[in-house]
């Protein structure tokens, strides 16, 4: 909401990892679905905390996005074995737990520092905070 520069970012990875799950025959329904554009548009977010909005960031953004498919294939060809099977676990975000712990420790001498932007706990605050860029001066 904050930054067009995470959405854009975020966009990346959501693109290269549903390109890829397509390069990669991944069943249609998935595709459709967002199976293979979720967890790319969340390590593109994770690269622009992490990384800031670089070309940098951009580039592991796609990078990180397109291994989020095989990743995800993975992780769900995985969760559906004798073992892990009857537990019954959602795969949707242990790919981007996975690429994204990568990216992290792959990305270490190019941090960024955070950006801490925090309501003060008053109701105004609370309300203003999702809507922070925009909201008048006094949010």
């Amino acid at each position: 909401m904050a930054s067009w520069q995470m959405a854009l970012l975020a966009l990346l990875g959501c693109a290269a990892s549903t390109v890829t799950g397509l390069l990669l025959r991944a069943p249609a329904a998935m595709v459709r679905a967002g199976d293979h554009g979720f967890c790319g548009a969340l390590v593109g977010a994770a690269a622009f905390a992490a990384i800031g909005g670089t070309w940098f960031a951009a580039m592991c953004a796609i990078l990180a996005g397109a291994a989020c498919a095989p990743v995800t294939w993975g992780v769900q060809r995985l969760f559906r074995t004798a073992l892990l099977g009857p537990l019954k676990l959602p795969s949707i975000t242990a790919p981007f737990c996975i690429v994204a712990g990568i990216l992290f420790f792959a990305t270490a001498d190019r941090r960024v520092a955070p950006a801490y932007i925090t309501p003060d706990g008053s109701p105004v605050a609370l309300f203003c905070a999702p809507f922070w860029p925009m909201c008048p001066r006094w949010c």
